[in-house]
């Protein structure tokens, strides 16, 4: 409970402060989207994940997001949820800092973890980079929870970025949902194809790595990701 009570605060202070810089915001934008991604990995073979996430936009500079999601492998699976905060800094540079809190369940090996993560981004139209750090506390079978502290990195490139369609890379250590180590990052290749006024189909295919450091990390996974973006 102290954790949820904990991320809960970190949030409310993240919007306290960004409102104290711009003033009280107003409402404009929303959107939701829905996400199927089936996965194959060398621990559980098969496996699907199925998500839900939106985020409200305030004054196109501050937004707040939340999700959870539901993963199924073989003999396992996993309930994943977060919430985040991200405002543009008032800066002549597209400079943001965003915090998330992500929590992480699989409930039939009793491991349960809690993620911080205060990031700040460069990022516009075709390129993007962020750097952090993952404050973790894991727990395996009701014993006391280990804190880890980990760098959390991004980046992505564009190459088309029309209004249409935009295709490009990203590698990271962490996502919405999940927040690795420096050896468990994943490289994708995305492609959002708007079909109509406010409807967005998203793809990405996922190769994931595993290990401890990245030097030493080797390949894990291979997932394919398909989704609907509504927003208005």
């Amino acid at each position: 409970m102290r954790y949820h009570l904990t991320a809960r605060l970190a949030g409310l202070l993240f919007m306290c402060a960004a409102s104290s810089l711009h003033g009280l915001p107003t409402v404009t934008g929303i959107s939701a989207e829905f996400d199927i991604k089936p996965e194959f990995n060398r621990s559980f073979y098969q496996c699907w994940t199925f998500a839900l996430h939106g985020s409200v936009e305030f004054d196109d500079w501050i937004s707040a997001s939340t999700g959870a999601a539901l993963w199924i492998g073989r003999n396992a699976s996993e309930i994943d949820y977060f919430i985040k905060g991200e405002a543009a800094l008032p800066l002549p540079i597209p400079l943001y800092t965003e915090l998330s809190y992500i929590f992480n369940g699989m409930p039939d090996y009793e491991m349960y973890s809690h993620s911080l993560l205060p990031v700040l981004a460069y990022k516009n139209k075709w390129a993007g980079i962020a750097l952090g750090v993952n404050l973790r506390f894991t727990s395996f079978f009701g014993e006391s929870p280990i804190f880890e502290s980990t760098l959390a990195f991004s980046g992505f490139v564009n190459f088309v970025n029309t209004e249409k369609i935009r295709a490009g890379i990203e590698c990271s250590n962490y996502n919405n949902f999940n927040a690795g180590n420096m050896g468990s990052y994943y490289l994708s290749l995305n492609g959002n194809f708007a079909v109509a006024q406010g409807i967005v189909i998203c793809n990405s295919l996922e190769f994931y790595q595993s290990g401890s450091v990245g030097l030493t990390s080797t390949f894990y996974g291979i997932a394919f990701k398909a989704g609907v973006l509504f927003s208005w």
